[in-house]
């Protein structure tokens, strides 16, 4: 091994030996602070001293861990049932830690989310890190699977319509919406650097917030 490539394992050693491990609830702390705009995301890692990448990476999984949360949560609104909001509660903590066999879903080290529990033990893969791990391209799961979604979208707008597309138009249609949402994902992974599945996310996150914005509620 070179004199370089030695320096540079043993600064990636002290990096990583020395890297602050935040906890389940500081991450979201941080999530959340970025989710309510009030500065950019830029600014927010500067201040926490964590990298960009990896504030997506840690807002994904928020996303993700909070699905379930949030249905719940949403269930309580509609049905007033009390029950739910245990749910929810119970959920969230399950990510934490509080499951049946005592242990967290979070790699405190790399930031990353085991993919479940065995009887005895935590699942130690991480999909999406393993991927990642053999520079395998990724063309996210939502968006090969949004054709369906947006032809019942072209439906339900026919249908307020009244009129209805011949089947080339509506592929043709399809088509379009695809393209520019591949195209959106790319370019975004092309911009930052990082996996698709992360890049697909950011833009996801970007267009909540810009959302959430012009409605005024951040």
């Amino acid at each position: 091994m070179s004199e370089k490539k030695e320096v540079e394992k043993t600064v990636r050693e002290i990096r990583r030996k020395t890297r602050k491990k935040y906890s389940a609830e500081e991450k979201n702390r941080i999530v959340l602070e970025g989710l309510r705009g009030e500065s950019t995301i830029s600014e927010l890692c500067r201040r926490e001293g964590i990298h960009p990448n990896i504030y997506y990476k840690w807002s994904k999984e928020f996303l993700e861990a909070g699905n379930m949360v949030e249905v719940c949560v949403k269930a309580y609104e509609v049905l007033k049932d009390p029950k739910y909001l245990h749910f929810a509660k119970t959920a969230f903590l399950w990510y934490l830690g509080k499951n049946i066999l005592g242990l967290p879903m979070i790699d405190n080290l790399t930031g990353g989310i085991y993919d479940g529990l065995e009887s005895q033990k935590v699942n130690q893969n991480e999909g999406d890190e393993q991927l990642k791990k053999h520079s395998v391209f990724v063309i996210p799961d939502f968006l090969c699977n949004a054709g369906g979604v947006s032809v019942s979208y072209f439906e339900s707008v026919q249908n307020d319509m009244n009129y209805y597309w011949p089947r080339n138009e509506i592929l043709q249609r399809l088509d379009e919406k695809i393209t520019i949402a591949f195209q959106s994902v790319y370019e975004m992974y092309e911009k930052e650097k990082v996996f698709m599945r992360d890049a697909a996310y950011m833009v996801a996150i970007n267009r909540v917030v810009k959302a959430m914005q012009l409605r005024g509620w951040i």
